[in-house]
This record gives structure tokens, sequence and C-alpha cells, in this order.
């Protein structure tokens, strides 16, 4: 359970870095 947080958790920075490489002006 734990392993798959921290899976999850991952998968979540990698959207939101890959969000801001793609649109850095719209999020912060």
């Amino acid at each position: 359970m734990k392993r798959k947080a921290i899976s999850n958790l991952v998968k979540l920075m990698n959207k939101l870095t890959y969000a801001r490489l793609q649109d850095p002006f719209k999020i912060g």
C-alpha cells in the first residue's frame, strides 16, 4: 500500500512538472 502511494505521488509530481513545462505562465 505504501509503495502504491509513493508511485501515485511520483505520477502526480510528473504530471505537475509536465504541465508546468507545457505552460509555465498558467501555473505559477
